[in-house]
């Protein structure tokens, strides 16, 4: 091979690498731009109605707020005590963040009243009968 042919082997060879290495870190780039804009939401279908599944709850402090919608400045239909048991008529579909706390609202039956309140206000069950045992061992302080 002649010093010239070497030569412009050597520079197609150089472009070569140049033009893999631009890619490869405009890809990068590319790749750790996306994951700014990326947001991670969970969603699930909505609950079924509970005469179904049969869930129940029991507020787990005292004066929270059952709300006329499922966020927090939504109008206050009223305050629920400690250890009260309420009826499950549906969960909402999406995960979200209150008060630092993520999970789902839902939405409840509160002595014929119904409205929404945050999942971490709540201790969920599968039955009306533990529900009401958890209740009991609330009021009476047994806490464990």
């Amino acid at each position: 091979m002649t010093k010239k042919l070497r030569k412009r082997c050597f520079l197609h060879r150089t472009h070569i690498i140049i033009w893999i290495l631009c890619s490869v870190l405009l890809f990068i780039l590319e790749c750790k731009c996306d994951d700014k804009k990326d947001e991670w939401i969970i969603e699930l279908p909505e609950t079924k109605n509970p005469t179904n599944i049969n869930q129940w709850a029991v507020i787990k402090y005292s004066s929270i707020k059952l709300r006329q919608e499922p966020v927090a400045k939504a109008k206050i239909i009223n305050y629920m005590p400690l250890g009260m048991i309420v009826k499950i008529l549906k969960k909402n579909n999406q995960l979200k963040n209150f008060n630092n706390d993520i999970d789902y609202w839902y939405y409840i039956d509160f002595e014929g009243e119904k409205g929404w309140v945050f999942g971490s206000f709540l201790e969920v069950f599968n039955n009306y009968e533990e529900a009401e045992k958890r209740c009991e061992k609330m009021i009476l302080g047994e806490d464990n």
